[in-house]
């Protein structure tokens, strides 16, 4: 009687694979990899993405920050002055002082101007686009980087001419003399632009070039703007201010100071009966910036599309604002456009409103 039973044996040696399970292991393992790939490439776009996001609105907050500053140090150093009658109301009409003036009136040689970039600087929407502001304030020398700027640099705190403006157009004249065309080809962009010069050349006390009426500054003084000009942001594609005054000052809307977004310290002209804006700071302005991303604005220049916001921010009123905000960010996202919004209500610190 045999107590032993043979096992027959296998056809098959202990741990190896069939050329089946290899063929199905390999294809597991390539799908595997595959989605990792996937996955991997969609956290580098991100991360690109979101990096140049950053890089990009970084660069919008410091513009935004460098308007802050220099706005709130806006000047007019308004003072009353005689108003006569005559040929030039702040002349005596002769010797005899006895003759006496009208009245007082607020007056100064300075001047704030702001609005719509087509009516202050003459430009068109798609090479200007939204508004522009050019004031005087104690800033000190011109632009760092522009040929011939900044002669007196010991001179930190005196009055100099500053404003700023939206402007499309190419990187040529901005980039370094190193980088060739043919290796970095010129980018055309919508750059935010800051208007400088040195002081030297702030003309705004020249009357010889051109002014107007009597009271009225040299009109020509900001208008320089391709000499004394330089990038501070790029990708900014629209640029709203808005002058207000406080919602404690009366009643109606805060911005019916400039109920069409302009704002003109000397638009008037001098007269005996002046309206509370003429030869004063506004106490407030609002500064809307809308920046994009590289991604976006380079989409927006490749497919040749015009200015953003055309048709919008010509009434100047709460409610209006609001609704033009919202058509706007329509707008962009129908574009398929990443961007971002920044919003400051400024206070100018010279404002001497009501007074």
């Amino acid at each position: 009687m045999n107590f032993f039973s043979v096992t027959p044996p296998s056809n098959r040696k202990n741990g190896a694979f069939t050329l089946v399970e290899v063929l199905v292991s390999l294809a597991i393992l390539a799908v595997l990899l595959t989605i990792i790939a996937q996955v991997l490439g969609q956290v580098q776009r991100v991360w690109s993405s979101a990096n140049s996001r950053v890089a990009q609105f970084r660069e919008a907050r410091r513009a935004m920050e460098r308007i802050t500053s220099n706005l709130s140090q806006a000047t007019l150093n308004t003072y009353f002055q005689y108003f006569y009658g005559g040929g030039n109301p702040i002349v005596p009409p002769n010797s005899q002082l006895r003759a006496g003036p009208l009245g007082y009136v607020r007056f100064s040689e300075l001047q704030f101007i702001s609005g719509p970039s087509s009516s202050v600087l003459q430009l068109s929407e798609t090479q200007s686009p939204g508004h522009s502001v050019f004031f005087q304030a104690p800033l000190g020398g011109g632009l760092e980087g522009v040929a011939g700027a900044g002669g007196y640099i010991n001179l930190p705190t005196s009055l100099s001419a500053c404003g700023y403006y939206l402007s499309f157009g190419t990187d040529r004249n901005f980039r370094p003399s190193f980088l060739n065309q043919r290796s970095h080809p010129e980018r055309l962009r919508y750059r935010l632009m800051e208007y400088r010069p040195p002081i030297e050349n702030n003309v705004i006390y020249d009357q010889a070039s051109g002014a107007g009426a009597p009271g009225v500054p040299n009109p020509d003084w900001y208008r320089q703007i391709d000499l004394w000009s330089r990038p501070v942001a790029e990708n900014i594609i629209l640029m709203v201010i808005s002058p207000k005054r406080p919602l404690v000052d009366g009643s109606g809307d805060p911005r019916d100071i400039a109920p069409n977004y302009a704002y003109d310290s000397s638009g008037n002209g001098m007269a005996l009966a002046q309206a509370p804006q003429d030869y004063q700071l506004p106490p407030l302005v609002e500064i809307t910036l809308v920046a994009l991303d590289e991604t976006s604005a380079q989409r927006l220049a490749e497919q040749g599309q015009g200015a953003v916001g055309q048709g919008l921010f010509t009434q100047a009123s709460n409610q209006a604002f609001r609704s033009d905000v919202e058509s706007l960010e329509q707008q962009l996202n129908n574009q398929k456009l990443n961007y971002r919004i920044f919003t400051s209500t400024i206070a100018i610190r010279g404002s001497k409103w009501g007074l």
